[in-house]
């Protein structure tokens, strides 16, 4: 999975300040649908995701 630009994150992370707005999901399309899914996912399925994701690569 590709990471997200840290200078993209920090832009929208930024201009939502800027604009008032309390929250942000910041990254690419791919990382907006994960948060939405997530939103709506038993904490359960989730961590479980998480943990497949966050697992070490050789």
């Amino acid at each position: 999975m590709k990471k997200n630009s840290r200078e993209d994150v920090a832009r929208q992370g930024f201009l939502a300040l800027m604009s008032g707005k309390a929250e942000v999901v910041g990254g690419g399309a791919a990382t907006r649908h994960t948060a939405l899914k997530h939103r709506f996912m038993p904490e359960t399925l989730t961590a479980a995701r998480h943990a497949r994701q966050a697992r070490p690569r050789s």
